[in-house]
């Protein structure tokens, strides 16, 4: 699993902080393989994530 995290203003975390912090929460089964840090996440025309262009947006 990757995860796409857009940090807050002024904040600028490490992914590997931020894939840490969830396998802590949640456990080894739910840890990301990998963590993006991106400026915004795409949406559909009726606003959802558009996962098809966030992949291509991360080289997926």
């Amino acid at each position: 699993m990757h995860i796409a995290v857009v940090p807050a203003a002024g904040h600028h975390p490490e992914p590997g902080t931020l894939g840490n912090f969830v396998t802590e929460r949640k456990g080894a089964l739910s840890a990301p393989a990998a963590v993006h840090i991106v400026p915004d996440i795409p949406l559909t025309p009726v606003g959802k994530p558009d996962k098809k262009r966030l992949r291509a947006v991360l080289g997926r």
